[in-house]
């Protein structure tokens, strides 16, 4: 629960942090597969400044911090994201990322229940 806690904690700061105005929503559900495994899904969506599809792919890579850019905010060093990643990834489940630059971000992690 802790880790849950703290992955949640991570991607609602991020949100804050880039979201300039509009809005951030944050949704829990539980799905469950075709083979019956039960999974819980957190979804962190905000209408900050999104992120350019070429820059995704370093966000979950450590110390990988997008290039510099007016619009964004300078702080952070590039761990927050590795770090849920494996928190995520240890508890059995996944984390990604959907944007558009310049309308929003969602991050979205599942866990699988035990």
């Amino acid at each position: 629960a802790n880790r849950i806690k703290q992955i949640r904690l991570k991607l609602v700061s991020n949100s804050v942090k880039f979201t300039f105005r509009g809005s951030i929503i944050i949704k829990a559900a539980l799905t469950k597969t075709l083979e019956g495994t039960n999974f819980v899904e957190f979804r962190v969506q905000d209408t900050g400044t999104g992120i350019k599809e070429e820059d995704q792919e370093c966000l979950f890579k450590l110390f990988g911090v997008i290039e510099e850019n007016e619009d964004l905010n300078p702080n952070g060093c590039g761990l927050g994201l590795t770090i849920s990643k494996k928190y995520v990834e240890s508890l059995g489940g996944e984390i990604r990322v959907e944007s558009v630059y310049g309308e929003g971000t969602e991050m979205i992690f599942t866990i699988r229940l035990i």
